[in-house]
């Protein structure tokens, strides 16, 4: 989930969302009793919405992916258990859920900073005009 939500912050919303899915399918290869493609759709709107905030919040903050990593966690999450109810598989209760919220979001916002910085040197320079990477 942290490597869609910072290729969010750190590409286009076009590359964001391709390489979110793709993890997101990969997620879902490996969950037993999962529909194939459920974690792909939240990985891919979870890395379009971390992209459009980027985009959408002004100056260079420091907390910023940070704060995207854990909102985006929270949502993906909260999304992917209403949409697994939605199509007949259990998922966790309401106080399951906001423990594993907390412990997930927590972990992803304290490694969403050294993940961002990793990502973009992976990928190199980003393109001065549209923050995506050139």
């Amino acid at each position: 989930m942290l490597l869609a939500l910072m290729l969010g912050v750190s590409t286009d919303l076009e590359r964001a969302s391709v390489i979110g899915f793709g993890i997101g399918l990969f997620v879902d290869l490996n969950l037993i009793g999962a529909p194939l493609g459920l974690t792909a759709l939240v990985y891919a709107l979870a890395a379009g919405g971390a992209n459009r905030l980027q985009q959408s919040l002004t100056g260079d903050v420091v907390w910023v992916p940070a704060a995207i990593a854990f909102g985006g966690t929270a949502l993906a999450l909260g999304a992917h258990v209403v949409m697994s109810e939605l199509v007949g598989v259990d998922s966790l209760g309401a106080a399951e859920l906001i423990k594993v919220v907390l412990v997930a979001g927590v972990l992803n916002a304290a490694l969403a900073l050294p993940g961002n910085r990793l990502l973009q040197w992976a990928w190199g320079p980003t393109n001065e005009l549209t923050g995506a990477i050139a």
